[in-house]
Parts: structure tokens; C-alpha cells; sequence
């Protein structure tokens, strides 16, 4: 595919998050684990220039030099229960 479907694919997707969202039906409260779990996943993206500038010229001991930051790309949220051995 070319990048540009990607963009179409992306504009699309975001016309169509608040309706996807308001139609899906909520899950029932009976269904819930005793424990609730938060799970996250990043990605290093390459810093753009500017914040690369205001980094310091020269490292101390033991630091070193941030190319990449992280980037949240997926945020999830469940329950489930205790496993006993």
C-alpha cells in the first residue's frame, strides 16, 4: 500500500471513533475479576531537533545521550482473577 492509503485509512478511522464507541455495548458488571489490571506499550520515537538542542553538550559518568523518547501507542485496561496454585 502506499503511505497515502495509510492516511486515508487514518482519517477515517478517527471520523469514525466517537460513533464506534458510543454504539458498542458496555460489558456487564457480573463479568469482572476480583483483580484490575493496567497494561501499556511504548515505542522510542527519534527527539525532533529543537528538544535535541537543549540537551547537555557534555555527559557525566555513567549518562548517556537520549536519541528517542517514548511514545504511549496502546493503553489497556481489564480484570481477571486470583490463580491459586
Amino acid at each position: 500500500m502506499s503511505s497515502g492509503r495509510f492516511e486515508v485509512v487514518n482519517y477515517e478511522t478517527g471520523e469514525n471513533y466517537d460513533k464506534f464507541y458510543e454504539e458498542k455495548e458496555q460489558p456487564s458488571s457480573g463479568g469482572e475479576g476480583v483483580i484490575q489490571a493496567v497494561e501499556s506499550d511504548g515505542k522510542g520515537v527519534p527527539m525532533i531537533k529543537k528538544e535535541a538542542a537543549e540537551l547537555k553538550a557534555r555527559q557525566g559518568k555513567g549518562e548517556w545521550r537520549l536519541k528517542k523518547k517514548a511514545a504511549m501507542s496502546g493503553i489497556s485496561l481489564y480484570s481477571v482473577d486470583r490463580k491459586v496454585p
